[in-house]
């Protein structure tokens, strides 16, 4: 993993997800992760997520346009469906 990437992790407060945030940010990247919960959104910050995102709340897609316009360069997708779709589109 490079430094100084923005990198998406889906399912990141899981046990494979929550790893991958943390060596993702270990390596100097920006850390985006979502979730379903706000205690998981608590849990992310403290592990060093930099955007946690609640999906269930938040439109994953409209997040990432809008904070992120110049895209994301990797994605850890654990999750599928809507997830992998805003990660296509962006």
């Amino acid at each position: 993993m490079s430094t100084n990437e923005v990198v998406y992790i889906s399912a990141a407060a899981g046990g494979v997800g929550s790893f991958v945030v943390q060596l993702a940010k270990a390596a100097g990247n920006h850390v985006i992760g979502s979730t379903s919960r706000d205690e998981k959104i608590e849990y992310l910050r403290a592990i060093g997520c930099d955007r946690p995102i609640n999906y269930k709340k938040e439109d994953i897609g409209a997040v990432l346009k809008k904070e992120y316009p110049g895209g994301v360069n990797i994605a850890y997708d654990t999750a599928g469906g809507t997830t992998s779709a805003a990660l296509l589109i962006i």
